[in-house]
């Protein structure tokens, strides 16, 4: 039977096809399982400065402004991205550059040139990013927060940037060295989304992933959670703000549904202006503009997290609300209504991630990332529709396990 979609294995690669003839456009998304994650004792930023490399000269352009001609004349549309877990690359172009795109792809996955002078300019191009960013109150505490979580030291806490230290030093060797390590079949996801040719596709992604390479280990220790109330401080602040959760168990762990009953959970809790925290805290108590609930899955350890900002005067009693909210829902039945309801806004709020060839490709990658496979819409719907009250009870319940949560507050010096 003719689909739309195909899901191939090739020389180690996981790649998503997925056709729309009445489109004229093409998104590819690359992601690679390289970053801070993956690299070694304090010697980690390789991945980030590869990736600013990407632009920077390959052997078919010899610079970013050759390659930026280039993109062009084909009506190119670039970029990428780099964090604790992986080295993403996107492309946008119309269906007739779809081979020129994937011309360019291969150069600068595979036949980067790392220019000396190219790669000093860069150097101070990620240090002034790094000093941007970590400028940013919002920084500094999400990264206490996560030390919450994990544990301090732990390498999923690490900054997807770098290691200021060891950028500036880092050889091109080094880079090389890494790239040809990393940046291999096996270590990638692919997918391929608009009008395209699926023969086409394959014959030219089967000449361009020819050497498989090995699969990174995963070699992940196990997260140290924090106790006690985190306290950080920030001058000019005027309200603290709050992150109130716990950690859970990662990916190993549990099962595709678990993560979806999960998903429910948090959307019936703090997921919409519908929800349980909304409801009493913002609309019943107007102690809040906004509050969430939010989710999480790495392979050995998630997270479900409360969040967000009070009057300091008002700091204690949202915190208590917030553990009455989470006590109730675990120990008492979801309103049926309410409960069938959500999961039909959830299953067609997937569909509407098949508005633009990009937004499909992202998904279809961040799927072949994490779970090794493609679940499409209607497979969506009918794993959404099977899953019960309880298993969302127990899904919230089974994160906290009886715990008390993690607090951590940023409020004014």
């Amino acid at each position: 039977m003719e689909t739309n979609f195909r899901q191939l294995d090739i020389n180690g690669a996981l790649v998503a096809l997925y056709k729309i003839e009445s489109l004229k456009a093409v998104s590819i998304d690359i992601r690679i399982k390289a970053g801070s994650w993956y690299e070694d004792g304090e010697n980690w930023g390789k991945a980030h400065l590869l990736e600013h490399m990407l632009f920077q000269g390959t052997e078919k352009f010899a610079d970013s402004r050759t390659m930026e001609i280039y993109k062009e004349e084909n009506g190119i549309w670039s970029n990428a991205s780099t964090s604790g877990q992986k080295l993403e690359l996107v492309m946008r172009m119309p269906s007739e550059s779809l081979i020129n795109g994937m011309i360019l792809m291969e150069e600068m996955l595979f036949k980067m040139m790392i220019p000396e002078e190219k790669l000093d300019k860069e150097k101070k191009v990620i240090i002034q990013e790094y000093e941007d960013k970590w400028s940013r109150p919002n920084v500094r505490f999400s990264k206490k927060v996560d030390e919450q979580y994990f544990g301090r030291g732990h390498r999923y806490t690490r900054d997807g940037l770098g290691n200021k230290e060891y950028i500036n030093g880092v050889s091109r060797e080094e880079l090389l060295d890494y790239q040809k390590k990393m940046f291999v079949p096996a270590n990638m996801v692919i997918a391929v989304v608009g009008n395209i040719d699926f023969e086409e596709v394959e014959k030219h992604l089967r000449n361009i992933l020819v050497q498989q390479g090995n699969k990174i280990e995963e070699i992940f220790d196990t997260v140290q959670p924090q106790t006690g109330r985190l306290v950080h401080l920030e001058s000019g602040m005027s309200t603290t703000t709050i992150d109130v959760g716990w950690t859970t168990k990662g990916i190993k762990e549990t099962t595709i549904e678990d993560r979806y009953a999960m998903g429910i959970g948090c959307y019936l809790l703090g997921g919409s202006p519908r929800s349980i925290l909304h409801t009493r805290i913002r609309e019943e108590l107007g102690m809040v503009y906004s509050i969430s609930a939010v989710f999480g899955f790495f392979q050995v350890a998630g997270w479900l997290s409360i969040k967000s900002s009070v009057k300091s005067e008002n700091l204690e009693e949202v915190l208590e609300e917030i553990n009455k909210a989470i006590e109730k829902f675990v120990s008492e039945p979801i309103d049926n209504d309410l409960f069938l309801r959500a999961k039909r806004y959830l299953i067609m709020n997937a569909k509407m991630k098949y508005e633009s060839t990009m937004g499909i490709a992202e998904d279809f990658c961040g799927l072949l990332f994490w779970e090794g496979k493609v679940i499409l819409p209607e497979e969506f719907e009918v794993m959404v529709n099977k899953i019960t009250e309880e298993q969302v009870r127990k899904a919230i319940k089974d994160a906290i396990a009886g715990r008390k949560p993690m607090v951590s507050i940023m409020k004014s010096e």
